[in-house]
């Protein structure tokens, strides 16, 4: 016999979904907030609100898969259940595309910093040598007037 209850009971994942759905939604707004402050980058953002969307869509499909629909009714049950697994693919390729945004991000600044340090290294070495030579012309200029020395160098 084919069993007519869902694999879990309604009371539980109904507000689990809602729970859920509440906390990406906060997500994606703090996520707007943070690119209106210029926090995120543009590209960050554009992965990461659709994934949210997509998320969106997946909670109460999966919530309707596991607290509503029944194998008693096989066409609904594997429809959200085939949804389901479409939705979660695609928020995994989604995750793997901003992992490899986030390391071309990664990449472009340590560019930058690693530039950024060269031409302090630069200005230090700039500045030292322009320095020892100005210590170098007064003891130059100095030395036959320091007290001990012999004036016959």
């Amino acid at each position: 016999m084919i069993n007519a209850s869902p694999i879990a009971p309604p009371w539980i994942v109904l507000p689990m979904g809602v729970l859920a759905a509440v906390t990406i939604g906060g997500h994606l707004m703090a996520l707007r907030e943070a690119v209106r402050r210029g926090e995120v980058p543009a590209s960050r953002w554009r992965i990461r609100s659709c994934n949210g969307v997509i998320m969106l869509l997946t909670v109460p499909l999966a919530a309707y898969a596991f607290g509503v629909a029944t194998p008693a009714h096989p066409g609904a049950f594997m429809l959200a259940w085939t949804g389901v697994t479409g939705l979660l693919g695609i928020i995994l390729l989604l995750a793997s595309i901003d992992i490899f945004n986030t390391w071309r991000l990664l990449r472009g600044q340590r560019r930058r910093d690693l530039r950024q340090i060269r031409q302090a290294r630069r200005a230090l070495l700039e500045q030292t040598v322009s320095l020892a030579r100005a210590r170098s012309a007064d003891r130059l200029r100095l030395g036959h007037d320091e007290p001990g020395e012999s004036a016959d160098r």
